[in-house]
C-alpha cells in the first residue's frame, strides 16, 4: 500500500512517502495558500496512487490538543475534498526533535536546512505509523 506522510506547518509542509514498510523523505512544500497547497498534495496523491495519507497531529506534551491541531484538522478537511485516499492522524509530539537529532547525527547543520527538518519529521511520523501497523 502506498502511503504519504505529512508534517503540516504554517510556513512549510514536510512530505514523506512509503511504498512498503519504510518511509523516506520526499520534499518540502513552502506554503502559499491552502488551495494551492492542497491541490499540489492532491497531485502527489494521484500521481503515486496513494491510498493513505498519514498526518502528524501536534498535541501538547500533556496530550491535549494544541492550537495547531485545529489548523491541521481544517487543512485536512480541505485536502479530503480533493482526494480519495484515507487520512489518518498520528501523534507527532517530538517528531521535529527526532528530526533534528537525525540531522545532527549525520553532520547536517539544522540552521541551514530548515526545510529538511520538515521532510525528516514527516518521515518520522510516517515511520511511526508504519511500525504500529506491523505489530
Amino acid at each position: 500500500m502506498n502511503r504519504l506522510g505529512l508534517d503540516i506547518g504554517k510556513a512549510r509542509i514536510g512530505v514523506a512517502m512509503s511504498y512498503s514498510v519504510l518511509a523516506s523523505n520526499l520534499e518540502t512544500i513552502y506554503c502559499k495558500t491552502w488551495t494551492k497547497d492542497t491541490n499540489y498534495i492532491a497531485s502527489i496523491v494521484e500521481k503515486n496512487n496513494i491510498e493513505e495519507v498519514v498526518v502528524g497531529m501536534p498535541y501538547n506534551m500533556d496530550g491535549t490538543e494544541s492550537e495547531m491541531c485545529e489548523y491541521v484538522k481544517k487543512f485536512c478537511e480541505m485536502l479530503k475534498s480533493k482526494i480519495h485516499a484515507k487520512i489518518c492522524f498520528v501523534d507527532e509530539r517530538l517528531s521535529s526533535i527526532s528530526a533534528e537529532h537525525i540531522m545532527h547525527d549525520n553532520g547536517v547543520k539544522v540552521s541551514k536546512k530548515k526545510g529538511l527538518i520538515d521532510q525528516i519529521a514527516a518521515s518520522v511520523i510516517l515511520q511511526t505509523y508504519l511500525d504500529c501497523q506491523q505489530k
